[in-house]
């Protein structure tokens, strides 16, 4: 190839010599000292600033239309909807980077005669996505009462129900349901 281009009329390219090799490689190392190194991000940090930040609630707006539902003579009614990144009680603490929704009912036996109902199988829904079950970690972190609820007649409770949620669980269609196992058949009740 040297012999074509110095046929044409163009002389071959210099060699470089061991100085400017040197030269060239020391301009190298000198840019690559200026350049910062990229930060490190620790795995745990986000989780570990949502741990030592405090306990930060937001209180969500109920949806205009509340209605009362019923699981069989058990009237239900929806009374707070909170979230927050951290649930705490006694000595214990959870956190999370998603959040933890926590669903506020009122509960009163409407009927005659004493009823029992568990509630461990309550799910919350949201379009697009399948059902989330009741954070048990969560529940026994915040002291809350045991899931299985017996009413003496005209007996009126308040259930708290907590689950862990991504934000974009926060969008109309969520709701909370109570599948056939814990009434007569299937409850909805709309959170959003």
């Amino acid at each position: 190839m040297a012999m074509s281009l110095a046929m044409l009329g163009c002389p071959p390219a210099p060699k470089p010599s061991e100085g400017d090799e040197e030269r060239l490689i020391r301009k190298l190392e000198e840019a690559a000292r200026q350049v910062p190194p990229p930060p490190r991000e620790a795995p745990n940090e986000a989780l570990a600033e949502l741990a030592t930040g405090g306990r930060r609630q937001v209180r969500r707006k109920l949806p205009p239309d509340n209605p009362t539902v019923h699981l069989g003579t058990v009237a239900l009614r929806l009374a707070g909807l909170t979230t927050t990144h951290q649930v705490t009680g006694g000595k214990i603490s959870l956190t999370t980077e998603d959040l933890f929704l926590r669903v506020d009912l009122l509960a009163q036996n409407v009927g005659e005669r004493p009823v029992s109902l568990d509630f461990s199988s309550v799910q919350l829904r949201w379009p697009g996505t399948p059902a989330v079950g009741v954070a048990r970690d969560a529940q026994l972190a915040a002291g809350t009462r045991p899931l299985q609820r017996s009413f003496a007649p005209n007996d009126r409770q308040e259930l708290v129900f907590f689950f862990e949620i991504p934000d974009e669980a926060l969008q109309p269609g969520l709701r909370l349901v109570f599948p056939p196992a814990v009434g007569a058949g299937e409850v909805r009740i709309p959170l959003q």
